[in-house]
Order: structure tokens, then sequence, then C-alpha cells
């Protein structure tokens, strides 16, 4: 079976301190904020006291980055529960969005900083590069043998700003190499520039993130991010198992979709009116969460229990069974603007006249000056699945197989109705996507 998940992250750094106008959820593409320059402003508040250590020589410790992993996916499943909506599939990655983030809280000052030291649960800067460096290894490590995995940030740089030295070095910790263009100046050329390394790095799946239009003269930085990812399942289903039955989508109305199936040794559980499935990809330690819950009605339930101690119940809930399992094919996009979701949790300077990213640039070299602020978080998510499988699949699944257990039995596990993914490296813990399949016939 095939899962590409794609993601695409764009954070547009305008000068100027105007307040942004929210933008909605639904928003294909960011749209920049029309600011002017910023008066005058008293000197930054001191550097954020955050009670860490000084970075390791040697890199974090694996208590560190167990502590950090707890972070990010406590941060992801935050994220998932202010983006979802009442109804509609939906698909995050706040791992994701953490890492872009990080990038820009590297140049960050006084309570922007803080804001977004607390809503990111990262430490000092310094430490964070660490644990961000740390993490990329780790995504590195669990790319699958038959599939791809990559994961890539750019930061996009007009040709007047000057960043400072102490920004570029830790920011090559973050794999946020630096490139520049005349943004302000031609901001359509380094639109069609941007966008092409953007469909470059998603397979062409996303061609075009940003719209004509959405970079001008105020414009001055943007971070972009993409996660790509394609694998196949451990234990496949079969093609000629795949056939219509019945989904409540909404919870409500039952309508066809294509159904596969499959029956064979697979990890199991159940918690709190809820059925749930680990589906292990081939050649990696990725696996993909599936929870259905027992009442077709019960997606709002399932998902406001959601947090990172209920994740962590279910993980080690997981046992090996034989399991029949249905579940539709779904193809679908997802995503918009992250601002409010952002705000909510806590970073609200950086989006106002009173962000502070000064340690992004040298004042001395910089030729424009202004102040810097956040302007648009953008989030962009392609999630594709279907009964792809190989024969090196089907073994790997033997190998997972317990002898201690009756297999006789099969339970049964029916997703013909809204339910919860998670997909996550299940030697690390590290979260990669959270969403839900609502009605898997959406585009």
């Amino acid at each position: 079976m095939r899962a590409p998940p794609l993601l695409v992250l764009a954070l547009l750094i305008g000068c100027g301190g105007a307040e942004p106008t929210p933008a909605s959820s639904r928003a294909a593409n960011p749209t920049p904020i029309r600011v002017s320059p910023a008066p005058h402003v008293q000197a930054p508040a001191p550097a954020p006291a955050l009670d860490t250590p000084p970075p390791a020589p040697d890199g974090p410790t694996p208590a560190a980055t167990q502590a950090d992993v707890r972070a990010a996916n406590a941060f992801s499943l935050s994220l998932y529960q202010r983006i979802k909506r009442p109804q509609g599939n939906a698909c995050a990655s706040g791992t994701s969005l953490r890492h872009a983030l990080g990038v820009t809280y590297l140049g960050a000052k006084g309570d922007t900083a803080r804001e977004l030291a607390k809503a990111l649960s990262l430490p000092s800067p310094a430490v964070a590069a660490d644990l961000a460096a740390q993490e990329l290894d780790d995504w590195r490590k669990v790319k699958p043998e038959n599939g791809d995995l990559s994961i890539a940030t750019r930061v996009w740089v007009d040709d007047a700003v000057a960043l400072a030295p102490s920004f570029l070095e830790r920011a090559a910790a973050y794999g946020a190499p630096a490139e520049r263009l005349a943004i302000a100046g031609d901001p359509d050329r380094a639109r069609t520039t941007m966008n092409a390394w953007v469909s470059e790095q998603t397979g062409g799946k996303i061609p075009e993130l940003l719209a004509k239009g959405v970079l001008d003269a105020r414009s001055r930085m943007l971070v972009t991010n993409a996660v790509y990812l394609k694998a196949r399942w451990a234990e496949p289903f079969p093609k000629d198992a795949t056939k219509d039955a019945p989904f409540r989508v909404e919870g409500r109305a039952a309508v066809p979709v294509p159904t596969m199936n499959v029956t064979g040794s697979l990890r199991f559980a159940e918690d709190a009116g809820s059925k749930i499935v680990e589906l292990r990809y081939d050649g990696t330690p990725l696996a993909m969460m599936i929870v259905v819950p027992d009442d077709p009605a019960g997606i709002a339930r399932t998902e406001q229990s959601l947090s990172v101690d209920t994740l962590e119940r279910w993980t080690k809930a997981l046992t090996q069974r034989k399991v029949s399992l249905a579940m539709p094919r779904f193809t679908f996009t997802a995503g918009g603007s992250m601002n409010d979701a952002l705000r909510d949790m806590g970073v609200r300077a950086a989006f106002g006249d009173r962000a502070d990213f000064g340690g992004l640039v040298d004042a001395d070299a910089d030729k424009k000056g202004g102040r810097l602020s956040l302007q648009q978080v953008v989030q962009r998510t392609f999630l594709a699945v279907d009964e792809i499988g190989t024969e090196a699949a089907a073994a790997t699944g033997v190998v997972m197989r317990t002898t201690s257990l009756d297999m006789s039995t099969p339970v049964e596990v029916k997703a013909d109705r809204p339910f919860l993914f998670v997909l996550r490296d299940v030697t690390r813990g590290r979260v990669l996507f959270v969403g839900r399949v609502s009605d898997p016939r959406a585009r």
C-alpha cells in the first residue's frame, strides 16, 4: 500500500509593524499584509530567561532528546485540536510547523522569543538548534528502504537584507540554508523560484504554493518547509479484496466507497470506546495508527480526548493480534493559514507591531532597516492511501507475528465511519502527521 503524505509550510515575513488581517483557515495561499515602516521603538527587552543548560558538546543527551520528542508531540496534537473543523477531512504536521518556526525563533528576542519558546516548548536557541539537528538525523534514519522520506527547509531572503552570521550558523542545524532573491525588487520572479523549489521537493504534487500577487515590495523573507513520504505497507491490502462498502460520512448518511480489506497479524488495542490498529510500513519503523470510534458519530469525543498522554496510553496498549481490517481508500488535500491557531497557543507578539526578530539581521550591514514581523504561516498537506504492497512487505509482516497468542479468531475492525490517523516513528515516538478522515470521497 502506498501512502505519500506531503506537507508544505510557508512563513511569510515582512518589514513593518502593522497587525495582519486574520486569514481564513481555508485560504489556499498566504496573502501578505500591507505594512508601513515601523516607528522608532525602545531597545529590545532582555533575552528570554530560559531554564535550560548550555548545548552539550556532543549533541543532546538521550533524556533531552526524549523530552523534546514528547514536547513536539504535545505541540502537534494541540495544533491539530485548533485547526480541525467540525466537519470534513483534516491533516496537520505540528512537527514540521515547530521545525520551521524554530528557524525564526533563532532570531527572536524579548516577548517574541518568550512566546515562541513557550508555545513550541523550546529551550534556549543554542540548545534548540542542537535538538533540531538530532531530529533531522533521526528522520534520516527511518527513511523507507523501498520508498522515500525527505524533510527540506529553505530560508528565502531579500537581497537587501543582511542576515546575522549567528543566525545563519544556527539555521544550518535546522537544515535551513539561505538563498538570496530580489523579493522586493522582482516579487513575481521570486515567487516563481520559490514555487519551483516547492514543486521539486514534493514530487510535483504542489506546483504552486504562492499565488501571483502574494509577494510585494514589503516582503522581506520567507521560510518554506516541505515534507514528502512515500512508503509501502508491511502487511499489504490485496487489490482483489477491495470492494464498495458503506461509509458513514460525518457519522450519518452511509455512501458506498472503495474499501480495502486485509486479515493478518497487526498490533491492536481497545481504549475508551475506540478500536486502534497500527499499520507498519515496509523497511522502516514508521507506522500509521488508525483510531476508529465504536460510535459512528463518536469522532468528536475521540478527538477531544486526543493528547500526548492519550497517545502514549494507546501505544502502550497495542499488542499483536489477528485482525480483520476494512478501511477505505482516500486521497485529499488540507491546510491553510495557521495564524489563528498560533495566536490561540500564545504566539501573539510575532504577528504585530511588537514583533522583535532583531537577531535575524545584521543591523550594521542591513541596507533597508525596518522591523520584521511574521505575516502569514501557511501549511498545505496532501495524503493518498491505497493498496500497493510487495512480497518483501509481506515477509516483514511475518517477522512481526507472535506465536504465543490465539490467532484463530480475528478481531474485526471496520473503519466505516470517521476515524483518526497518526503517522509516527514507533522507535523514537515522533509524530509526523495527525489527521481525520470524515469523507473518503473528498479530494
